[in-house]
């Protein structure tokens, strides 16, 4: 069978019908490598990497063609490791020289749908660690003090996470310097009976959370209301900063401090001659006068 007749020639240019995002598909990203897939309303041809304007990078751009009008666009290398920026892939006037089969030339750079060109290339890294983490002991509680990171790895610091070890205490959320870790076990004593806990922090960003900080100094956390060393429960005088003892139980401390709290001298006079006291002496705390002798 012949057909015969007239044939008038494809006279339409191709047109974009979008840009959208491949690989991969959201923004930000920190991928190393990153496409864009081109959707034209017919087959094209002669579409090379030198049609297209690559800004923001200096990854090198490479080009597939499937023949069905679809064109996938890849930037790898370069500086994208470390890029943080946008980055977009446009196509060049000046150079582009596409057509469909019909060797009709694409003049129309709009794309009647979708343009999505650009995707924003964030690689964050952690913040740095704190310094000079310091720990003041609280009842069941200690404070935390610390010097913030200098380099925030490019993310805001959202927060910290506190660590003690012994491991009472972990990723304890603190907003910031200083910050009251709680939880702790108290002891009797600051240094002689107890629990002693060291304490690092630790840094949070976007990307995630920092190296711990060196550890704290050792502390024991103590109910210690008038701050001077005993546990108000072992402390004869928790209200009395200078006392501590009464192994008599006259109600008057054995310091012999008339600067406590309305707590005397304790005095066994045997006769008004010259005195003499002897001070005790109790491990871990100052000189305590225990008595005054007169002889």
């Amino acid at each position: 069978m012949t057909i015969t007749g007239v044939f008038a020639p494809d006279g339409t240019p191709p047109r974009i019908r979008s840009i959208a995002r491949l690989s991969p598909s959201s923004s930000p990203t920190d991928a190393d490598t990153v496409s864009w897939r081109w959707t034209f309303t017919e087959p094209v041809i002669s579409v090379e990497a030198s049609d297209f304007t690559v800004t923001g990078t200096t990854a090198t751009l490479s080009v597939s063609n499937d023949g069905a009008g679809v064109i996938d666009l890849t930037l790898t290398g370069g500086d994208l490791a470390d890029l943080n920026g946008i980055v977009a892939v446009t196509i060049d006037s000046s150079t582009q020289n596409i057509t469909d089969l019909s060797l009709n030339e694409l003049s129309d750079l709009n794309p009647i749908g979708d343009n999505v060109d650009s995707i924003e290339v964030e690689n964050l890294t952690v913040p740095d660690a704190p310094t000079n983490a310091t720990a003041t002991a609280g009842d069941t509680t200690a404070s935390l003090s610390f010097d913030v990171p200098g380099d925030d790895g490019g993310s805001a610091i959202t927060g910290y996470k506190a660590t003690s070890t012994p491991g009472d205490v972990a990723g304890f959320a603190c907003a910031g310097s200083p910050c009251t870790v709680t939880g702790l076990t108290n002891g009797t004593e600051y240094t002689t009976n107890g629990t002693e806990y060291t304490f690092t922090v630790a840094a949070t960003n976007a990307k995630g959370d920092s190296l711990p900080s060196n550890a704290s100094n050792a502390v024991t956390p103590l109910n210690d209301t008038d701050g001077d060393g005993v546990a108000d429960d072992e402390d004869a005088f928790p209200n009395d900063p200078v006392e501590t003892l009464d192994s008599d139980n006259d109600g008057i401390g054995e310091n012999g401090d008339a600067g406590g709290t309305g707590i005397g001298v304790v005095l066994r006079t045997r006769a008004y001659s010259m005195g003499r006291y002897r001070p005790s002496r109790s491990p871990g705390r100052a000189p305590r006068v225990r008595q005054l002798r007169y002889s």
